[in-house]
């Protein structure tokens, strides 16, 4: 059975890792069609919500192996 606290930490981690990786595939398809130039924006805010949305996804499991143990 999961925590509440593994629950919620993992549930916003999900909610950043998807919302990071659409910015970064958007900016990618507008790299590929050649309707931009660079990454830009897409990839400032992209990168750091994928990383803060695998930190939460990882402290999420990290809580419920430890509650298990």
């Amino acid at each position: 059975m999961r925590s509440k606290l593994s629950m919620v930490l993992a549930g916003f981690g999900v909610v950043f890792l998807s919302f990071g990786g659409v910015m970064l595939v958007l900016g990618t398809l507008g790299l590929r069609f050649g309707s931009r130039e660079s990454l830009g924006g897409a990839g400032i805010v992209g990168i750091p919500f994928v990383l803060i949305g695998a930190i939460l996804f990882g402290a999420g499991f990290t809580v419920n192996k430890r509650r298990e143990a």
